[in-house]
């Protein structure tokens, strides 16, 4: 949950919906998906649901796996244009039970970052 008193939130929640089809035919694993978000209706904000979609493949070697996609992000504002995007990700294990997963962002739009990176951990239980 949001904390509007500290500006994290705008206090109404959000709903989102979200289909991905992937076809497993090692190595590749074709994938797309589209999400639909509703959102809340703030006082004073003008917000507008919006679709986002992905497609892309990952390419499978052992248990590692190089991910590629192009994404697309539908403006929430009238004050934002659509995002587009390049996502690149490699993934591989680093124990029985952890798995990291280097990732790049490269916006094609005034509406997406122009270069984003990162790292996750995840953690199987």
């Amino acid at each position: 949950m949001g904390q509007k008193s500290k500006g994290l939130s705008t206090g109404k929640t959000d709903f989102s919906g979200k289909v991905e089809v992937t076809y497993i035919s090692v190595p590749f694993a074709p994938f797309v998906s589209v999400e639909y978000q509703v959102l809340g209706k703030p006082e004073g904000l003008e917000l507008r649901n919006t679709v986002n979609t992905s497609i892309g493949a990952a390419w499978i070697r052992g248990t590692s796996a190089i991910i590629a996609s192009y994404d697309y992000s539908g403006s929430i504002s009238p004050l934002v244009k659509d995002g587009h995007s390049l996502f690149g990700a490699y993934s591989v294990p680093v124990s029985g039970k952890m798995r990291l997963t280097l990732y790049g962002i490269k916006g094609l739009s005034a509406g997406s970052p122009d270069i984003e990176g990162g790292a996750v951990i995840s953690l199987t239980l």
